[in-house]
């Protein structure tokens, strides 16, 4: 019909990185002339770099004291990651879900509140769009083994209205 407009839409799928050309045909029953549209594109990917870090060490944690450790999450690629943290108590990170543009870094603190003296084993998962990586998590979390020298202070004879002093150590081991 004269004036009337209709709308084509074209959808595109991208099998791998790099330039894509295609010519698109449209032909009609209508005229014997021919359109070519051309179709262009780059396609590109997100690439998580964590430097290497395939685990954390918290080292020795004191009971009750918050303990905290800094990943840096680097996107190499030329497309956005998207990302998602799975981590199982008493591990807490954050962020635990966000964006990182093409080559940004993005830090993730994680954190360990121990609440008794045992050996920390775990993992943080970092889900993307482009796959996921574990990270193990390790640590010791200790109580305080105190050392108090001398186990005995003795001030002898001591005169009336007088200031002694005696110096009593407290060693955490």
């Amino acid at each position: 019909l004269p004036k009337k407009t209709e709308e084509i839409e074209i959808e595109c799928s991208v099998a791998q990185v790099g330039e894509f050309s295609e010519k698109l045909l449209l032909k009609t029953d209508l005229s014997d002339k021919l359109v070519y549209v051309n179709v262009v594109g780059q396609g590109e990917e997100a690439i998580l770099d964590v430097n290497n870090i395939d685990d954390v060490n918290f080292g020795i944690c004191p009971v009750f004291e918050i303990s905290t450790h800094t990943i840096q999450v680097c996107n190499k690629g030329k497309f956005p990651l998207r990302y998602e943290i799975h981590v199982a108590f008493p591990i807490r990170v954050s962020p635990q879900a966000g964006l990182i543009l093409s080559n940004d870094v993005t830090e993730l603190l994680l954190t360990w509140l121990p609440s008794g003296a045992y050996e920390l084993r775990s993992s943080v998962k970092i889900k993307t769009n482009v796959g996921t990586k574990e990270i193990m998590v390790r640590g010791k979390s200790v109580q305080p083994d105190l050392v108090v020298r001398p186990t005995r202070i003795d001030f002898g004879v001591c005169g009336i209205q007088a200031e002694y002093k005696r110096t009593l150590v407290l060693q955490n081991r």
